[in-house]
């Protein structure tokens, strides 16, 4: 789209800089990290100012107020709402059946003739499956997708549009990758309008994944879960996470929106994180503990919210002692 039509489009104050004229096309939004000068991001709050300024996004959309002198930016009343706007306007829905393609015409659709695909999966366009890979009956493959070799994907695994696996990935059956992060803006009569979710998921090799587990696509850049990592049955990992290598998510566990997993991390059964956590490298937190901030030390973590394992456990023997303590407390 280009400047000028996206300056009709949301409205605002424009400054333009440098090369970038009314006829500069932009492709895509990204985030302000993610972002290349074909690409359109934004900063709603000044914190996010500095960032902003090294970014190297073609176009800003600004908050009203806020000023990034030497930069392209449209200044609008309210980013958020007019990015929603944008992302309606450059990510028309994708419309999946329109464009099944048949494994026999094969016009768009590349499979090794390693690979297996059973009868009742359903392969999209312009996906790529690689040698040795399985596909079993009830997959639905989106359009644009990429499966490396040595794959297996169980009945009825889901993978959205545009979405990247690696080598020797196993998908267990019912688990849906790439579908659209929980993200919604809310409205001042007290509504929620939905926020285009228009990035996707990779998986990097040596990955599997239990069955009935979900990982959410990206609001605009990916969603990755790293190589060697395994996840168990029934764990959602929200839009914008990065998992990184070897980690291992035991079942239940829920991660919010991005937030950030170094290497070797375990999160034990129904281990819940808050949004934007960031966790170190070589770090355990015990089973059912809540994750409200980030973790920046290696070690082992337990209870709600999480403390180290050993005053966790410490408090807890003492807590036993409570009603005691608070009977002894009343009699004098």
């Amino acid at each position: 789209m280009q400047l000028q039509d996206i300056h009709k489009l949301v409205g605002g104050k424009l400054q333009m800089s440098g090369a970038v004229s009314l006829e500069t096309d932009f492709r895509s939004v990204h985030s302000l990290r993610g972002a290349s000068s074909s690409d359109i991001s934004y900063v709603s709050h000044k914190k996010f100012l500095k960032s902003g300024a090294v970014s190297k996004a073609g176009l800003l959309l600004l908050e009203e107020g806020l000023e990034l002198p030497g930069r392209s930016f449209i200044a609008v009343k309210n980013v958020q709402q007019v990015l929603i706007l944008l992302l309606e306007s450059l990510y028309p829905p994708v419309h999946h059946l329109s464009e099944v393609t048949s494994i026999q015409e094969k016009s768009s659709v590349t499979v090794h003739p390693d690979a297996v695909i059973y009868p009742g999966a359903t392969i999209s366009s312009n996906v790529s499956i690689a040698k040795d890979s399985v596909i079993y009956p009830g997959v639905f493959i989106g359009k644009g997708c990429k499966i490396g070799e040595g794959c297996t994907l169980h009945p009825n695994v889901v993978l959205y549009h545009e979405c990247e696996v690696g080598n020797h990935v196993i998908i267990h059956a019912g688990s849906v990758i790439g579908s659209d992060g929980f993200g919604y803006l809310p409205q001042a009569d007290g509504s929620r309008v939905k926020i285009p979710q228009v990035g996707n998921v990779v998986i990097e090799d040596d990955v599997e994944i239990g069955s009935n587990s979900s990982i959410d696509r990206a609001a605009l850049d990916t969603t990755l879960i790293k190589r060697g990592t395994k996840i168990d049955n029934l764990v959602q990992v929200a839009h914008n996470v990065t998992v990184g290598e070897d980690n291992v998510l035991c079942s239940q566990v829920g991660i919010s929106g991005s937030c950030t997993l170094g290497s070797s991390v375990i999160l034990a059964g129904q281990v819940g994180l808050a949004d934007h956590v960031e966790i170190c490298n070589q770090v355990m937190i015990g089973a059912k503990s809540g994750v409200p901030s980030s973790v920046k030390t290696s070690g082992i973590y337990s209870g709600i919210p999480i403390m180290e394992q050993r005053l966790w456990r410490r408090a807890m023997g003492a807590l036993k002692k409570l009603p005691e303590f608070m009977k002894h407390k009343a009699n004098h």
